[in-house]
């Protein structure tokens, strides 16, 4: 279940530079495992500036791991406030932080010690959800939102979804309603919600539609999972891992090709930021050798694979994956943070190279920067030559 919601921050801190007139907003903290997509929303807030930290979350797991995010806004406002609240999931209420001034030619002018509070300011009214309702979609069928389009004077009508797991691919006004036209990249459960500001009418209100995308003939069932170090499954409802998705790609490929044997998986993200998991990564291509030539499985879903792809030549460059794999990719992932790279990354790669003095598997992250970083499976240490 993918879902919009606050998360907690144990730290805060707000900067101004008046030259550019940006405000950016920092917070760190922990949060589950599988959470992405962070942002600062700015609430109507009269006098002031207010925010939610929210980000999209799940599948929870119950692991927990550190973030760190800043965003940046463009706001002009005079007397400049003092501070700025933030609302987070450790203050359901609100906090003021206070706003640190840069870039000011005299320093010791202080302008923020003059200025009104943003808590002084005065909340547009909350009003209270509508019922939410289920969509229920075929996986890469598109399906259609819709919200009537009239709204007060200066009000305005935003709409949130999980990348992870939607696109939208067209909008548009018809009869008198806002048309969103979506596809689904993921299956599995997830949420849209569409906010509505009144304006001058200084109310807001949320419509929050859950979205449920599942393949025919049946609806998937949470899988298997593969533990560290182990290729056959242990648990029915646990969250599959990345060895685990693995691993039923494999199981599929060898009902059809006996003699099938790993070459490398590839997995990615269209999140052009990244992501800091391996579970965040979506999409997943496992290739085999077979006789003749080679075998290729596309993900369709968190576990589920398409047809089989067959294609005939022999290929070179890597050889074959020993399977099983001594060591999934989440740990992987930690060991690249224990070495000072927790940047996000946009693919992770499954592969045994046939370099000189590389015998092992090799777990290789694609970083944001377009920098590769390799974990070998079995010294567990980040190559570094």
């Amino acid at each position: 279940m993918g879902f919009l919601g606050l998360i907690p921050a144990s730290k805060l801190a707000a900067f101004y530079d008046p030259k550019t007139q940006q405000l950016t907003l920092s917070a760190e903290g922990p949060v589950d495992q599988y959470t992405g997509n962070f942002r600062f929303r700015q609430a109507p807030w009269m006098g002031g500036f207010k925010f939610y930290l929210e980000a999209w979350t799940g599948p929870l797991t119950g692991h927990i791991q550190p973030y760190t995010f800043d965003q940046s806004f463009k706001v002009s406002m005079v007397p400049f406030p003092k501070d700025v609240i933030i609302v987070d999931a450790n203050h359901p209420n609100g906090v003021p932080v206070e706003i640190h001034f840069g870039g000011l030619k005299d320093a010791s002018s202080k302008p923020a010690s003059a200025a009104p509070s943003s808590s002084d300011g005065k909340a547009f009214q909350e009003l209270p959800a509508p019922s939410q309702n289920t969509l229920n979609v075929l996986y890469k069928e598109p399906f259609e939102v819709q919200h009537a389009s009239e709204v007060p004077k200066m009000g305005l009508i935003n709409i949130d979804f999980d990348k992870r797991f939607l696109e939208l691919e067209a909008a548009g006004i018809d009869n008198g309603q806002i048309v969103w036209k979506f596809n689904s990249l993921e299956t599995g459960n997830t949420q849209i919600i569409i906010s509505v500001n009144g304006g001058i009418a200084q109310y807001t209100y949320r419509i929050v539609k859950d979205v449920r995308i599942f393949v025919l003939p049946e609806i998937l069932e949470p899988g298997p999972v593969i533990t560290q170090g182990k290729c056959e499954a242990e648990a029915e409802s646990a969250i599959l891992g990345f060895l685990g998705r693995v691993n039923i790609a494999r199981r599929d490929v060898l009902q059809h090709y006996p003699d099938a044997v790993l070459y490398n998986v590839e997995a990615s993200t269209t999140e052009r930021e990244g992501v800091t998991s391996p579970g965040g990564l979506g999409h997943m291509r496992v290739m085999f050798r077979v006789q003749k030539g080679t075998v290729t499985v596309k993900s369709t879903g968190f576990g589920t694979f398409g047809a089989a792809q067959f294609k005939p030549g022999v290929i070179v460059g890597n050889a074959n994956v020993d399977w099983p794999v001594s060591m999934d990719a989440d740990e992987a992932d930690k060991i690249l943070k224990q070495e000072g790279f927790k940047g996000p990354y946009t693919a992770l790669t499954l592969l045994k190279p046939l370099y000189p003095g590389f015998t092992d598997n090799n777990y290789v992250f694609r970083m944001v920067d377009g920098i590769d970083k390799w974990v070998n499976t079995k010294t567990k240490k980040l190559v570094t030559e």
